[in-house]
């Protein structure tokens, strides 16, 4: 009589007295080599087509516990190891198909670029949106374009035109989205409706015009430091399928830096002293060499170049430029601190971000006529390739009276700057009732 022989490998037997060794169900392997006696599952990442052993799954694959296949990463994934339980993310774009194994294999996006025709902070403007895609695009795909902070006047419909680099007859409907529970930013929804697919790499021009009512930012646009997509502009593809590309953010050159000064330029002067104070918050960033540009009709000054104080950490230096014949006063950026500004202040900082609050001291303007109406001449500008804007009214006006500590303000119900109080009397005889800030 023969001995009993062992199981080869793939194989195991759990019965006494078994003429043969059974084979394992696909996903489970036996427990050893040789000499088994039982399953196990294979472990995350790995497969067993037959049940014979566990093989790893290749790049470009995944595989959950006890699995009899790998399965291929899906469409917008990706993964460049062997043994992987799962498959990451495309983090902008999608791929073109499964089984992806690397992110330069995300795509999406060739080029984007916006184009604001009136390229000013809180203005009725044209738009213009062109992008180009690796993927080809079929009637009812969609462009969805994130715009935070603009606004739509009317009806959810939004006209639009829409040409490309190789077809005629190409068309899209505009729907406008405003934020809410599911979405938290505006979006202008692009839907194609031509029956002829766009090509991949086909270059195509969506033409928003003004008439449609989209406003820009009352605060401007700025490029953004970390991308947000309630907080940046951004675009992104809905196929046909129902698969959502990930927003791609719009970067810097690829649409207009807009700023503003968000109706808060605040200025008093003395007439006694000619020292002149202007105040108010930046929504825009400021380079070295960029600077901030004052309209000022109704003062004059002796000298080109002027002494100024300013704050935060003397950002603009401690001299500007006048003109007499434009009535222009200049200020520039110089940086952000130097080592013999206060404590707190020696950074080197190349950009003045947005929302900064500023205060500068004008020493040397006097006033020339109690007949300006200053409300509606005295603006304040800036010419920063990084966020120009308009000549905006400066919003609160104010007068330190002659031989007084009164502050006179020159519009009614506005609030005064901080440390003064509001009180309804005369400023002098010559003058009609208005508000006035006291100390």
């Amino acid at each position: 009589m023969s001995g009993c022989s062992s199981c080869p490998g793939g194989k195991y037997q759990d019965e006494p007295a078994a003429k043969s060794c059974k084979t394992c169900e696909p996903g489970y392997a036996p427990s050893s080599e040789t000499d088994s006696v039982g399953c196990s599952p294979c472990a995350a990442g790995y497969q067993s087509p037959l049940g014979l052993n566990c093989s790893a799954c290749p790049p470009g694959s995944f595989s959950l516990a006890a699995s009899p296949l790998c399965q291929l990463c899906l469409r917008g994934t990706y993964n460049p190891e062997f043994s992987s339980s799962t498959c990451f993310s495309c983090l902008m774009g999608t791929t073109v198909s499964e089984g992806s194994v690397s992110p330069e294999q995300c795509v999406g996006f060739i080029s984007k670029r916006l184009v604001v025709e009136n390229p000013w902070a809180d203005q009725v403007s044209s738009l213009i949106i062109s992008f180009s895609l690796h993927l080809p695009l079929q009637r009812g795909s969609e462009i969805r374009v994130g715009l935070p902070n603009f606004v739509h006047a009317g009806q959810s419909n939004v006209t639009v035109a829409a040409s490309t680099s190789l077809l005629h007859n190409v068309s899209f409907t505009g729907m406008w989205r405003q934020a809410d529970e599911l979405i938290s930013y505006n979006l202008l929804i692009l839907t194609m409706t031509s029956e002829t697919e766009i090509p991949r790499n086909t270059s195509v021009q969506v033409h928003v015009p003004s008439s449609s009512g989209v406003t820009t930012p009352l605060l401007g646009l700025k490029a953004c430091e970390t991308f947000s997509v309630s907080q940046c502009l951004s675009i992104q593809l809905k196929e046909t399928s129902g698969l959502v590309v990930n927003p791609v953010a719009f970067q810097p050159g690829e649409f207009p830096l807009i700023g503003s000064f968000a109706n808060s330029p605040t200025l008093i002067w003395s007439v006694s002293s000619s020292q002149f104070i202007l105040s108010g918050t930046f929504v825009m960033s400021l380079g070295i060499g960029e600077g901030l540009e004052f309209h000022l009709p109704c003062f004059a000054a002796n000298c080109s170049l002027l002494k100024i104080q300013s704050s935060p950490c003397n950002l603009f230096g401690d001299r500007g430029s006048w003109s007499q014949e434009r009535s222009l006063f200049n200020v520039t950026f110089q940086g952000g601190g130097r080592l013999s500004d206060p404590i707190g202040c020696a950074t080197e900082d190349p950009f003045l971000d947005g929302n900064q609050k500023f205060s500068i001291v004008i020493n040397g303007l006097m006033f020339q006529s109690n007949a300006c109406e200053l409300q509606q001449t005295i603006k304040i500008a800036t010419p920063a390739s990084a966020g120009p804007t308009l000549p905006t009214n400066i919003s609160k006006i104010c007068r330190l009276c002659v031989g007084q500590s009164t502050v006179c303000c020159r519009s009614a119900g506005l609030e005064c700057l901080a440390g003064y109080e509001l009180t309804a009397v005369e400023c002098s005889s010559s003058s009609s009732p208005q508000d006035v800030c006291y100390a």
